[in-house]
């Protein structure tokens, strides 16, 4: 069940004007050891086993994205870094160095299946939205 709150926010192209809109609800979050644990319920592999599994696909992940490579985990997504840049761009080519790199940022894309998953119109798909006030 995904959890839903209406909040009201301002147009950013015109802050005079604002809207209601729903927003997701973060229940908590779920870390590696809940993960593994998991897993470890649904079949042979120890939760130490899925521990040390998830840490090096953690640390293999970040390596290969310093080197360059996007990394695809099949039915999951794809990781890819891009670059910010400072305000302001060079006239020409050869002006533009590593300085002009204001922040790297690490994006995820889900995959086809993924997008399947999360369509709104997927049957799994449930929204709970806030308590309607009595009149």
């Amino acid at each position: 069940m995904i959890k839903y709150i209406v909040k009201l926010k301002k147009n950013p192209k015109d802050t005079t004007k604002s809207a209601f809109y729903p927003v997701i609800v973060k229940i908590g979050s779920v870390g590696l050891d809940r993960i593994a644990r998991d897993i470890d319920n649904e079949c042979t592999v120890t939760e130490h086993d899925m521990k040390g599994v998830l840490s090096a696909l953690e640390q293999h992940i970040i390596s290969e994205l310093q080197n360059g490579h996007s990394v695809r985990l099949g039915d999951l997504g794809s990781f890819h870094v891009s670059v910010k840049s400072k305000k302001g761009g060079k006239a020409t080519a050869a002006d533009v160095s590593s300085a002009d790199v204001k922040c790297l940022r690490v994006h995820f894309s889900k995959s086809a299946r993924l997008r399947h998953e999360f369509n709104i119109a997927a049957p799994d798909i449930q929204f709970q939205g806030p308590a309607k006030p009595k009149p």
